[in-house]
């Protein structure tokens, strides 16, 4: 599951589709309608408890649009589906809920590190589960 908050979302999601059949991929809810600066009504959120994971831009920094712990409806999300944050705008200046992710991925160049430089950072519960042809630095 995608959810489309801005450009970097957007981003992410097109690549998904590269990889990931029209039918198995599903976005969540997308913002475009108000060039991604308010929350869609979560009612209207397509939502699969069977996922294998969320994905979230944390810090859409082209439109402003922040998710935070207060205005994002956390609980929508289905237990047991991975939650995959991208960080790459705001880790480093605020206070995550590291027991709400499974996967955090962030290019730390604007708070962190030098240009290039990438964090990830992935639940031991995840570690060991991927397929025999998938390099081991990726086997999350």
């Amino acid at each position: 599951m995608y959810f489309t908050s801005g450009l970097w979302s957007t981003q992410c999601i097109k690549e998904a589709r590269k990889f990931i059949p029209e039918s198995n991929l599903i976005e969540v809810s997308n913002l475009s309608a108000s060039n991604f600066t308010q929350m869609t009504n979560p009612k209207n959120w397509k939502i699969d408890s069977e996922a294998s994971y969320f994905h979230i831009c944390i810090n859409e920094t082209v439109h402003g649009f922040e998710i935070t712990e207060e205005n994002f409806p956390w609980e929508l999300i289905p237990k047991g589906v991975a939650i995959v944050g991208d960080m790459s705008s705001n880790i480093g200046t605020v206070k995550i809920n590291w027991d709400r992710f499974d996967v955090v991925y962030a290019g730390v160049q604007k708070n962190m590190g030098p240009t290039g430089a990438t964090v990830i950072i992935v639940n031991k519960k995840l570690l060991g589960k991927a397929d025999a042809d998938v390099p081991i630095m990726c086997d999350w």
